[in-house]
Formats: C-alpha cells, structure tokens, sequence
C-alpha cells in the first residue's frame, strides 16, 4: 500500500464519496492518509509546537478534504433514499400496497440512522449536543410530515405529487423502483405565485400559499 501513489486512493474515495457509498468512502479516505504519510506528503502534529511546514499545512487540507467527503457521503446516501421513497409513493399497484407502504417506513428509519450515524462522526464532541437537538427538530418538522405525506400518496391516486413525478426503475417498467423525475406541467395549470402577492397587497391579508409551490419536496430536499 506505502508505495501506491495517494492520486489513487483519493480518486476512490471521491468516488465512492460520490455515490454515497459510506464504508467505501471511509476505507479509501483511510487509504488515502496511510499513504499520504508515507510519502512524506503529510505530517500529523503530535503535541509539540507546530512550526512553519508545508507538510503540516497539507496535513490540514487534506483533514479537510477527508471531511468534506465523509458529509457527503452521508449526504448522498440519505438523498438516494429519499429519493427512492418518493418513488415508492407514486406506484399505483394496489397488490403491492402494503409492501411499498413497509418499504417507505424501512427508508425512513435507514434516514433516521444515517443522519444520527453522521452526527456521530462528523461533528466534533462539542457540537453534538447541539447537532443532535436540530436533528430532532428536523425530524418532526420536516421529515415525519413528509414521509406521512408519502404515505398519503401511495394510499390516494389522485394526489397531487401524481402530476408532477414519476417513477423510475433500474431497468425498464419492471425494474426495481430507485427515485422519481419531475414530469413537466403546463404553466396554465397553474395559479401563478404573483397571483399571491397582488392579493397580498390589495388586501394585507397573508394568503398562505399552496402546498403545489412550496412542496417539500422541491423547497427543501431534492432541488440543488
């Protein structure tokens, strides 16, 4: 391994960090430090005073490079599975009901463990409590009302999310089911959100505005 040039296991951890691949994120990044130490590109302090090194200063690039990829592995990981729930909640097979309504409550429960699994590692002792308290706050804000809302929607064919996802699958229509692709919707379906703000300002009564703009899926999920 010492004698692996570093290029190579970064590339792989990227990667996989890429995918949202976790374990195979982590094993690279650790490849990557092993063999960034043995050609002298890094040196990790040890206690004593840190004086003017390049090697030093590599060493904290690269601890912030690992990090960066490590939280997106997870961010990855936790996107697919949202993804895929969505997915979920647009079958219109009522054989498999019951089946895709247990597959949605299994993503959910495997989101819940990423992201408390990623607080655990990727934030420092001293912020977890903190991290853990938004976690929570997240969860009952955001997503148990979201994947309640998933539910709703494997149950009700008309739902809305009908019109604006579909399915997507692994291969061809029998695949397994892996996320969604947004269908495109005539404008003239719509009521314009300027609609909102003219009567807003006509009558300084606050309209709350439809579910249809401010999905959660779209304000907070899926949209980069």
């Amino acid at each position: 391994m010492e004698r692996t040039p570093p290029e190579y296991f970064l590339k792989k951890a990227h990667s996989a960090s890429e995918k949202g691949e976790i374990q195979e994120a982590e094993k690279y990044i650790t490849f990557s430090l092993r063999s960034l130490l043995a050609y002298g590109t890094i040196r990790i302090p040890r206690g004593e005073k840190i004086v003017e090194d390049d090697a030093y200063d590599a060493f904290f690039r690269f601890k912030r490079l690992f990090e960066k990829l490590h939280y997106r592995a997870y961010g990855i990981a936790v996107r697919k599975r949202l993804e895929e729930a969505l997915g979920y909640s647009l079958s219109d097979n009522k054989f498999d009901l019951h089946s895709d309504k247990n597959r949605i409550g299994k993503l959910k429960e495997e989101v819940q463990d990423l992201l408390l699994e990623a607080v655990e590692k990727t934030v420092r002792s001293e912020q977890k409590g903190k991290a853990f308290e938004s976690l929570v706050d997240l969860s009952n804000l955001l997503f148990n009302p979201w994947f309640e809302e998933l539910i709703a929607c494997r149950e009700d064919r008309t739902h809305p999310w009908r019109q604006r996802y579909k399915i997507t699958r692994e291969k061809g229509l029998w695949g397994k089911i892996v996320g969604y692709e947004k269908v495109p919707v005539a404008t003239t379906a719509l009521v314009p959100t300027s609609f909102y703000d003219a009567l807003f300002a006509a009558t300084r009564l606050q309209i709350p505005i439809h579910p249809f703009f401010a999905s959660v899926v779209d304000m907070y999920l899926f949209d980069n």
